[in-house]
């Protein structure tokens, strides 16, 4: 007879939770409810803003559309001045130039000195495979 007694409590406790998180549950839909019910009228008035904001903005694109492309046909026009006006870069000359160049005693003396500071030895290590 406890055990029936103990069951009957134990599904008593589970019908009231369940009841109460139930209710928990309406009581939060239902607020969702009516706060959509009352921001509702504000929707419609704003469907009416955003679609003329819409239209504004394509206006707005279009007329950055124009200005982008004759934009562009300016720079081109600017960089075609541009490269009329530099003289053509000389590589060959130079390359003929730098060979020819001989470079001062200083300088030749400069490059052996650090060239000696320079050198590194190198040190062999043998390494052991691992099994």
């Amino acid at each position: 007879m406890a055990k029936t007694t103990k069951t009957i409590v134990e599904t008593t406790r589970f019908s009231k939770a369940a009841g109460m998180a139930r209710k928990g549950t309406l009581a939060y839909l239902g607020l969702y409810v009516s706060a959509y019910d009352a921001v509702k009228p504000l929707f419609a008035k704003t469907e009416g803003v955003f679609a003329d904001m819409v239209v504004k903005g394509e206006a707005i694109e279009t007329q950055t559309r124009g200005v982008v492309a004759i934009a562009g046909v300016k720079a081109g026009e600017m960089a075609t001045k541009v490269r009329e006006a530099l003289p053509l870069p000389a590589a060959n000359d130079r390359l003929v130039a730098a060979k020819s160049a001989k470079p001062s005693s200083k300088i030749a003396s400069k490059k052996k000195t650090t060239a000696k500071k320079t050198a590194v030895k190198t040190k062999t290590i043998k390494t052991v495979k691992a099994a």
